[in-house]
């Protein structure tokens, strides 16, 4: 702020009003706002989408990997492979997946969402695998839930939607595993981010109205 000009004793009108301001709406230069604890920056819609689309990247490697795993443990397959080995490499990749989707959507507070993210996804996609008949359903509910937790939220946005979003793809997961199922291990990547991200989008659009 410039100090007042004093011209002949008297101060200009402008200046008094330049010194009544609040002290706190006074601009000052070389300091950030702290941004309060849990707050989510604001990633902005794009970067949401391109961390779903980062997201669904790293996640088609997992399904297939799991899939493998599965059909490797089948005595009468035909994979000769370790199935422990196909697990883990696959249960490796769920951090890195959640992590990449933290920092492209810039959530605040990166490094502790994406653990949780991770072990969220691991934890609800092995309970559930146990409970259903096929992998599919269990790791787009594990990977959807990571999603919630990982990626960056818009404003309007609430769990509730996303939740609602997830739980949705893991229906439709489930019934083209039924229909097809061919067609359900490549489609089953896709539903997790992307049904978070939507469920942004739609509730950011709806706040608009």
């Amino acid at each position: 702020m410039a100090r007042p000009q004093r011209s002949s004793g008297k101060v200009r009108p402008s200046d008094w009003s330049e010194l009544r301001r609040d002290p706190q709406e006074r601009p000052r230069r070389g300091r950030r706002r702290r941004r309060p604890a849990g707050e989510i920056r604001p990633g902005g819609s794009r970067r949401r989408w391109m961390a779903a689309g980062f997201g669904t990247l790293l996640a088609i490697p997992t399904f297939w990997l799991v899939v493998a795993a599965i059909v490797a443990a089948d005595p009468e397959g035909d994979l000769s492979a370790n199935p422990g080995v196909l697990a883990g490499i696959a249960i490796a990749i769920v951090p890195l997946t959640m992590v990449v989707v933290a920092w492209v959507s810039r959530r605040d507070r990166m490094w502790v969402a994406a653990a949780l993210g991770t072990a969220t996804a691991v934890l609800i996609a092995t309970a559930l695998s146990f409970a259903w008949w096929e992998p599919v359903s269990p790791m787009v509910a594990g990977f959807g839930a990571g999603g919630v937790l990982t990626l960056s939220r818009h404003p309007a946005a609430t769990t509730t939607a996303r939740v609602l979003a997830v739980s949705i793809g893991t229906v439709y997961a489930g019934v083209m595993v039924a229909v097809a199922p061919q067609l359900s291990i490549g489609l089953g990547p896709v539903i997790p981010f992307v049904a978070v991200a939507g469920a942004d989008a739609y509730m950011a659009r709806r706040a608009d109205r």
